[in-house]
């Protein structure tokens, strides 16, 4: 609650969401959260025979699952934050901030509801995040090519119709109407 009105009433909302120590805060907190419920969930395989406790270890799978991403998460900011420090050219940095940003934010609206049940986000942040990684993605239109490039992405994913400039697409309609008979 106290959160709602601080967020109400200031702009903490957007910087923290861009702030690079509350990112890294938040993604360390998700992942020790979700390690020592696992951890809790788990402890009673312990005294189980071997065949009860995989049973056991069985129904925790979602939750392994969600552990790993979060300790997946929390190495590719750290490894965004290093990326950034070794970086001389400013727009270039700038740019990588942008990119760490967007992934920072697509993890955040991946796991709003996570997130809110744990009281770590309000629906506020998790509105603000998902409308700051729509700006952010828009912002980084112009780059995508050079991003393309510097993540080395392979060709056969490339050859998309979608990746096509915008003014030399086909309609369907055109390209391919509807009832017409196949080539032979």
């Amino acid at each position: 609650m106290i959160q709602n009105l601080l967020d109400t009433f200031t702009d903490a909302e957007e910087s923290t969401l861009f702030d690079p120590a509350s990112q890294m805060r938040l993604l360390i907190e998700r992942e020790d959260r979700l390690l020592k419920s696992l951890a809790r969930r788990l402890r009673p395989a312990r005294k189980l025979p071997i065949d009860e406790a995989a049973e056991v270890v069985d129904k925790a799978q979602d939750h392994m699952i969600a552990a790993a991403w979060a300790h997946i998460d929390r190495i590719i900011l750290e490894a965004f934050f290093s990326a950034e420090s070794r970086i001389e050219d400013e727009r270039a940095q700038e740019v990588l901030e942008q990119v760490r940003d967007v992934f920072f934010l697509s993890v955040v609206c991946d796991n709003a509801g996570w997130f809110l049940e744990q009281s770590l986000l309000t629906g506020t942040r998790t509105k603000a995040a998902r409308a700051g990684l729509n700006d952010l993605v828009d912002s980084l239109g112009p780059w995508s090519e050079v991003l393309v490039d510097a993540f080395g992405v392979p060709a056969a994913m490339l050859d998309l119709k979608l990746m096509e400039p915008y003014d030399s697409m086909v309609p369907k309609a055109e390209s391919d109407p509807a009832g017409a008979p196949p080539a032979s």
